[in-house]
């Protein structure tokens, strides 16, 4: 039997890094920074760890009054020993991605062995959607649907006097209000959790980069490509995009092509 820690985003070491173990018997743990106490504390917690910040000095709370010097805390390290004080020293470990050869290391000298990884297993479980997932897939294309013909519609109404950035920005307000009235919400933690939406529109050169990194604030103008995009994080964790491309007016050269 296999234990799986969650170790990915702990890996990244910013200020909200943390990680979940999940053995096959038994409570989670969460391993989480201060920043985040009061979510994790007041939702699922079970079994939990908590550091104060990274880098975390050793035995410094603030929170708690205790403000020290202290050595900085390997979080890596204070994973696994966390783990072996729980008794999964030697155990079947498996984590959800590979882990770099000074981290098994680490693994090795703290829990006796080394921990395998389930990365291609979770990769696979994100390709293959659950049904659940699909029908919040579903919900959001229909939602990005209407978002397009709200901005295609403010295009063809507006045209040349506006800029990318305002269509964009009116969209995602359009996108937001349609969405938050279907969901229950109270403005406290753990309701409406796991939801981001944006629209976001480009003219011209912008068009030519799948990625622009360039601030989208241009006046739209005739015979210039227009492209549309939505993308909203479901509460699945699955981003969805779909963009779709518009012409104030088609091109004589292409006008054979159709629109």
């Amino acid at each position: 039997m296999e234990h799986y820690l969650f170790h990915r985003s702990l890996a990244h070491h910013h200020r909200a890094a943390g990680a979940s173990f999940l053995p096959t018997k038994g409570d989670p743990v969460w391993f989480f920074g201060a920043l985040d106490r009061d979510l994790v504390k007041t939702w699922w917690n079970t079994d939990s760890e908590m550091y104060f910040d990274f880098p975390h000095a050793e035995g410094a709370f603030p929170q708690e009054g205790k403000v020290q010097m202290g050595a900085k805390v390997d979080l890596n390290e204070w994973v696994f020993k966390a783990l072996k004080k729980r008794g999964f020293a030697e155990k079947n470990l498996v984590a959800d991605t590979e882990f770099t050869p000074s981290v098994q290391r680490k693994v090795v000298a703290l829990l006796g062995r080394e921990m395998g990884s389930a990365e291609d297993a979770c990769m696979n479980m994100r390709v293959h959607k659950s049904p659940e997932e699909q029908a919040l897939t579903r919900r959001a294309y229909n939602y990005f649907n209407q978002m397009h013909a709200y901005a295609r519609d403010m295009l063809l109404q507006h045209g040349t006097d506006l800029t990318d950035y305002d269509i964009g920005a009116a969209a995602t307000k359009y996108g937001v209000d349609l969405v938050m009235a279907d969901i229950k919400r109270d403005g406290a933690p753990h309701t409406a959790v796991g939801i981001d939406i944006d629209v976001s529109c480009r003219v011209g050169r912008s068009t030519a980069y799948p990625h622009p990194n360039q601030f989208l604030h241009n006046k739209i103008t005739r015979a210039r490509r227009c492209k549309l995009k939505a993308e909203c994080i479901s509460p699945a964790a699955a981003a969805n995009c779909i963009a779709r491309c518009s012409f104030i007016r088609l091109p004589t050269r292409w006008k054979n092509f159709g629109a």
